[in-house]
């Protein structure tokens, strides 16, 4: 069955390379390609104002997995692919972002965000669940945790924000203008974004790259505008990191340059009972860079702290 996965992907894919003009942009088709590889069916739900996308596979104990600024739900994709264990595992566009939308005039704060991922929980039916947050995902699932502790099975942050200001950023005059470079506005500065993201950049088609780059610029002014939030919030887990008493996880790239390694150090001075894993030569995208290490940790983590009648630990 992998086999013919695996033949049927590449044959796809190349397909996508011709159709991406009329059925949609190349990369698109390539995450559809990867969703149907992954099992995972994309879904919308009515919250608020924003009609919710997101990607959900199986059935078992729920897992929501968050993004970071300027990602959107696929880049789960792969690290769902790889968990086995019955679980009901759920990507969301966070609003603003992907295929949730943006809307002018709304806020997109850490708060925010994590008040709606709440109402997003009671849409789907979910009394409390595990999550997981990548870079201002990261951000955002720890502010969740601590707003509602009693929702919250488990939290794994992954290159998180939170702590401290993305390395480029630091000693800045004006952090939001030196944080632009996260905004991508054409082919080159997409490339300028993997390179400093990725440890080693993988390989990438040159039409599946091209394709990203010009559907993330058609959302840059979106994007510049939440922009500000984010660098607000960017150091906001420090001060109420306290109030999370969920089982914590923490995963790093020794080499991210985006989210200094140091932050794990800061993380066990708040929780010296988190369980940590940093990979070497990795970056700032061990959802990328470490597919297989990081499902793996995740779903034994998840496992480790599904049991019903668990309780949060005390501090």
């Amino acid at each position: 069955m992998k086999l013919a996965k695996t033949i049927n992907l590449f044959i796809a894919a190349l397909l996508s390379f011709y159709a991406g003009t009329s059925l949609g942009s190349a990369y698109e088709n390539v995450m559809d390609l990867e969703r149907w590889w992954s099992d995972a069916n994309e879904k919308f739900v009515q919250v608020g104002k924003f009609n919710l996308a997101y990607n959900e596979k199986g059935e078992g104990e729920p897992v929501l997995f968050v993004h970071g600024f300027g990602a959107d739900k696929d880049v789960w994709n792969r690290v769902i692919s790889k968990i086995d264990k019955p679980m009901r595992l759920i990507a969301i566009d966070l609003p603003g972002s992907g295929k949730s939308g943006f809307i002018g005039g709304e806020s997109y704060t850490a708060e925010i965000q994590a008040q709606r991922i709440d109402d997003f929980r009671k849409a789907l039916g979910i009394d409390s669940w595990h999550i997981v947050g990548w870079s201002m995902g990261g951000t955002i699932s720890g502010t969740y945790a601590g707003l509602f502790p009693e929702r919250v099975k488990s939290l794994t942050l992954v290159s998180s924000g939170g702590f401290r200001l993305p390395t480029f950023v630091e000693g800045s005059d004006d952090p939001v203008a030196a944080a632009k470079k996260l905004v991508v506005r054409n082919r080159d500065d997409l490339d300028q974004l993997t390179q400093y993201a990725f440890y080693e950049e993988p390989w990438i088609p040159w039409f599946v790259k091209d394709s990203l780059a010009n559907d993330l610029s058609k959302q840059a002014d979106n994007f510049s505008q939440i922009l500000p939030e984010v660098i607000r919030d960017i150091t906001s887990l420090k001060g109420s990191f306290q109030k999370v008493k969920a089982p914590l996880q923490v995963i790093w790239g020794r080499q991210d340059r985006m989210m200094n390694v140091v932050v794990v150090d800061s993380i066990k001075s708040f929780r010296p009972d988190a369980e940590t894993q940093i990979f070497e030569d990795c970056g700032h995208t061990p959802p990328i860079e470490r597919v297989s290490e990081s499902a793996s940790l995740i779903e034994n983590f998840v496992a480790k702290h599904s049991v019903a009648d668990q309780q949060p630990v005390a501090h």
